[in-house]
């Protein structure tokens, strides 16, 4: 079934050569490279989601780890200026999760979580990229295990692989959700911490 080829230049002519990477790591890269050659960056298609653009009017944004990468370096930017202009130290911990609502929920051990939940309410371009990063980044584990699912099926070679692999990545298709994350911003970074649960 191998139908996931990489393109290498050779040197000496300057043409292409083609090549199956070895590996299903080798694929995943490759593929996930593939995905994030659309043109303009990932904080470009981030920002024009918050524009008011509908999802037909923006090129998709695939939640690739290197999309998620670039949009936590951007969001990290947005929330220490926000905090500074607002005299808000970015030493102590807050979380960040979406409602079932759409909401953004602001919490944390600090006597200040008041004064910053008050400057995501009044700040709403900021809540709403929160939002759509929390959106995007929370979908990045399954989209990944789903893109290696993919591969490893194209690759299978009988149907007891074919039925192994369907065994192995029945999360996928149980319409049930098997990863939880956390977002934090402490000390001006965003970390983000997803466990999966069975």
């Amino acid at each position: 079934m191998n139908s996931i080829w990489s393109v290498k230049e050779t040197e000496n002519d300057g043409g292409v050569q083609f090549k199956k990477p070895s590996t299903v790591s080798e694929q995943v890269d490759f593929t996930l490279m593939m995905m994030n050659m659309s043109g303009t960056s990932a904080v470009e298609q981030f920002q024009a989601m918050g524009d008011g653009n509908s999802l037909t009017e923006t090129q998709p944004l695939l939640p690739t780890r290197q999309n998620v990468e670039e949009i936590s370096a951007y969001m990290e930017e947005q929330i220490n200026e926000a905090f500074r202009r607002a005299g808000i130290s970015t030493d102590e911990a807050v979380t960040f999760t979406v409602g079932s609502d759409g909401s953004l929920n602001i919490a944390g051990d600090r006597e200040d979580i008041g004064e910053i939940q008050e400057l995501f309410e009044n700040n709403p371009e900021l809540s709403e990229d929160m939002t759509n990063f929390i959106g995007l980044a929370s979908q990045m584990p399954k989209f990944e295990r789903a893109i290696e699912f993919q591969i490893k099926y194209e690759n299978a070679d009988s149907k007891r692989e074919i039925d192994a692999l369907l065994k192995e990545y029945a999360d996928l298709f149980d319409g049930e959700e098997h990863y939880e994350s956390t977002f934090a911003f402490d000390s001006g970074g965003i970390d983000i911490d997803t466990t999966f649960t069975a």
